[in-house]
């Protein structure tokens, strides 16, 4: 016997809204709604997360009762067996089969259809299985007695009991088949790869030339702001209502040790640009000399799509051929590449460059799974 998870392949095997905040899980499912209309994910029911929340809660009561082992706050989902149906999820729907011997079993519970219709106080047909959960050796009876849902009923003509659904409480063997290790390295190219400092002093120069502010006046308020989370250059403009000048690219230059990082990590990984960019960056890079290092360059101005929005990283992984649990990213701001990097379960590293340092996480997703100061911490990490 094995147990089917199914996923979409954009995201990987093994990501769950439930791991996220309320809060968290319903942007999830705007984001969903938003950006893939066409999935069977976009016509879940605006109060979803808060019914699959008190649903995960009752099934941990009964198992508990029955003497089931809770290692995690909410389960993984997977059936038993292949369901047609469910793998029809997703627009790029992908597919991990685990037999069923690999789990301690004493950490799966089960119910006879999808949890949530199982436990819904709408449903009320009176059919043994309802309201009811499951251990290993309890579901089996009742497979001996009802078969499999799917052989019957894949469409759903007789009920909503399509497939068995089996609830993980343990991350022990699901950790096998999460991630196989990195394969790519994306970067942010500003503040990460490249020292900005000199062409922000530019700017600030050339924005206050001609009035009475002086650099110390914009540059303090403009750390004030990076402080509170914000853009601190834009808004140091709108504070003192000044036209805001051109980016000065011929100021910028490499950090230290970025081409030597570079040419390492490349003999190892993947290596990919995802940049909020102006045209021109692959010929940047080139004039840089690292462009020979990176094999994939993601920017925002040739893609018509900038960070955060999912679907530059998306592009990026698609072309890379790479699940997220496969890549990391690397970037100096927690908005733009930390978040969505972690929504897609991708790692994540916050360098600590620039003047986003200044800045904090405004919420669990903004946590980057390591914080380093330069590329030669990245590689220790990665050496580990």
């Amino acid at each position: 016997m094995y147990l089917y998870h199914y996923f979409d392949k954009t995201i990987g095997p093994f990501v769950s809204m439930s791991d996220l905040s309320i809060e968290e899980a319903n942007n999830v499912l705007r984001n969903i709604k938003e950006t893939k209309p066409n999935s069977q994910a976009a016509g879940r029911h605006d109060k979803y997360v808060e019914y699959r929340r008190n649903c995960e809660n009752i099934l941990k009561a009964e198992f508990i009762k029955k003497g089931g082992v809770i290692k995690r706050e909410a389960p993984h989902y997977m059936v038993i067996g292949h369901s047609p149906w469910l793998s029809t999820w997703h627009e790029n729907s992908g597919c991990v089969k685990i037999p069923i011997e690999e789990f301690d079993l004493s950490t799966v519970s089960f119910t006879y259809g999808d949890s949530m219709p199982t436990f819904s106080t709408a449903i009320t047909d009176g059919k043994e299985y309802r309201k009811q959960l499951y251990t290993y050796d309890e579901i089996l009876k009742i497979i001996d007695k009802y078969g499999l849902p799917q052989d019957w009923n894949d469409d759903g003509r007789y009920g909503p009991e399509r497939y068995i659904e089996a609830h993980v409480w343990s991350d022990e063997t699901i950790d096998k088949y999460r991630a196989t290790g990195i394969e790519w390295i994306f970067f942010d190219v500003g503040s990460t790869l490249v020292d900005e400092s000199k062409a922000y002093d530019h700017r600030i120069r050339t924005a206050i030339q001609g009035t009475d502010i002086t650099y110390e006046m914009f540059y303090n308020i403009m750390l004030d702001y990076y402080r509170q989370n914000k853009k601190g250059d834009r808004e140091a403009l709108r504070h003192f209502g000044l036209e805001r000048p051109r980016w000065y690219h011929e100021d910028e230059y490499l950090y230290p040790g970025v081409e030597e990082c570079l040419k390492e990590l490349h003999s190892k990984y993947k290596i990919g640009i995802i940049a909020n960019q102006s045209l021109g960056t692959a010929e940047r890079l080139e004039k840089f000399g690292i462009l020979r290092y990176i094999d994939l360059v993601i920017a925002s101005a040739e893609e018509g799509v900038a960070k955060p929005d999912l679907k530059i990283f998306e592009s990026a992984l698609n072309r890379a051929n790479c699940m997220p649990q496969n890549a990391m990213m690397v970037g100096d701001r927690f908005d733009n590449d930390i978040a969505p990097a972690n929504r897609l379960g991708m790692k994540s590293a916050l360098i600590k460059q620039g003047f986003n340092q200044l800045r904090t996480p405004g919420s669990e997703l903004e946590k980057p799974d390591y914080v380093i100061s330069n590329l030669q911490e990245l590689r220790m990490i990665l050496d580990r």
